[in-house]
């Protein structure tokens, strides 16, 4: 079988897949392409609370000027902060921001990143508004969160975890700086790329001055969306009295794609009834070389709507040590532009994948494997979608269908969800070459 691969459709249709946290997923094209996250931290000896907010601006998402031979952009940054409706916090940031040259203000994947500082004075509930202002074009974008500041004056506390993109000891002065740390934040909490194996983070433990130099032990347990253990880890801590920072990694190099979840216990050095708990979420990004190091034969068995039995057999037989060659090679046969750095054909397959993991995936049953999920990976988008969600006692199907349309193939395909349970099925007369997939 082959992919229905229609340029045109392609190029109106390229756009990240998004799942983080702060991000808006449907991205509106007047609007600077931004993602937030935030951590609150102290109090400390040196001062009260602080809220770092983070962001990550890509250049797409910018207007610039021509100045000279470069390309200037002016942004703002608002953070807010409120309690019941009276503004009580809050800073502003401009930047002009220059890049070298045209294509650099075209990019989607050249970014800045950036934290901001604001100083927190007590307790209590709050609300959040982040705000991102283009100054050159006048829009904007922004993102609405809550937030608590426990009061951390008696027993043992943590922050919540910072999750990184690299931790290193360091003495400079940069915003990423934090108590002999430098510590790069990953805004979206999404790993899984070509060379991640582990995931950086970074927290702090709160405790009484008089309990310095006490051992302690930080558990961090990691489970599935599904509810499957995945691995545990536990870290010795020495109290360093009031405030004590802590690294470690998380090995993500044999976890699937999708969210994880990371239960955080506290206790003291030989174990016993937890002093803290809580829990923390982050990403494994869906990604063939997830896929490849975590389920190959998952893997395989996704290319199954574009190649022959033959083909994800001798895949699948090939020696762990020739693996990657064997992959590179499948997909170096279907690359549409050899000698380029991008293999297209391959980046829309998988944008289609992912597609339908987030929008047809049913209980445990991936997106990709239901019926609409095989259709939207073999010709992508449809032209028209009629839908019936709520003709449950309509003639012909009593239940909830859809019909998708694609007028460049003068194709139409009707799924009807028989169960009530989401999962839409393939309804015949249909293209005869496509057939029910569990």
């Amino acid at each position: 079988m082959k992919l229905r691969w229609f340029l045109p459709l392609f190029l109106l249709h390229v756009a990240p897949l998004r799942a983080q946290t702060g991000y808006v997923g449907v991205h509106d094209p007047l609007e600077p392409r931004v993602q937030w996250d935030f951590l609150v931290l102290g109090p400390s000896p040196e001062g009260p609370f602080r809220l770092e907010v983070y962001y990550k601006l890509f250049n797409s998402g910018l207007s610039y000027r021509k100045e000279g031979g470069a390309y200037v952009a002016e942004y703002e940054v608002e953070v807010l902060v409120y309690q019941e409706g009276d503004q009580v916090a809050g800073t502003t940031f401009k930047e002009n921001y220059t890049v070298e040259s045209y294509p650099r203000t075209l990019s989607l994947t050249d970014f800045i990143l950036n934290q901001i500082n604001v100083k927190m004075e007590a307790p209590g509930i709050y609300q959040l508004t982040l705000r991102l202002r283009d100054l050159r074009s006048g829009h904007a974008s922004s993102s609405e969160h809550s937030f608590d500041i426990p009061n951390r004056q008696d027993g043992w506390e943590c922050s919540r975890l910072e999750f990184a993109r690299t931790i290193q000891p360091s003495r400079d002065t940069s915003q990423f700086h934090k108590s002999g740390w430098l510590v790069v934040p990953s805004v979206t909490r999404s790993y899984g790329g070509e060379s991640q194996l582990e995931c950086p983070v970074y927290l702090e433990v709160y405790g009484p001055e008089e309990a310095r130099g006490k051992k302690l032990r930080l558990e961090m347990a990691c489970q599935d969306a599904f509810g499957t253990r995945k691995f545990n880890i536990a870290v010795p801590v020495e109290c360093a009295g009031r405030v004590t920072p802590v690294t470690a990694q998380l090995p993500v190099a044999s976890l699937l794609p999708g969210r994880h979840t990371v239960f955080l216990k506290l206790t003291g050095g030989d174990g016993g009834s937890p002093l803290y708990t809580d829990k923390d979420w982050f990403e494994i990004l869906w990604s063939m070389y997830t896929l490849l190091r975590a389920d190959f034969p998952t893997a395989v068995e996704q290319l199954r709507y574009i190649s022959s039995d033959g083909e994800r057999k001798k895949l699948l037989e090939t020696p762990d040590s020739l693996r990657t060659q064997a992959w590179q090679s499948f997909w170096d046969k279907r690359d549409p532009t050899p000698g380029s750095s991008n293999n297209e054909y391959r980046d829309e397959f998988y944008r289609r994948v992912r597609y339908s993991i987030a929008t047809f995936s049913v209980g445990d049953h991936a997106g990709w494997r239901t019926d609409r999920g095989m259709i939207y990976v073999q010709y992508g988008e449809p032209d028209e979608v009629e839908q019936h969600p709520f003709d449950l006692d309509d003639y012909p199907y009593n239940a909830p269908w859809q019909v998708w349309r694609y007028y460049a193939n003068n194709l139409e395909f009707v799924f009807v969800d028989q169960r009530g349970s989401g999962d839409y099925e393939l309804q015949y007369p249909y293209d005869g070459e496509y057939w029910r997939r569990n």
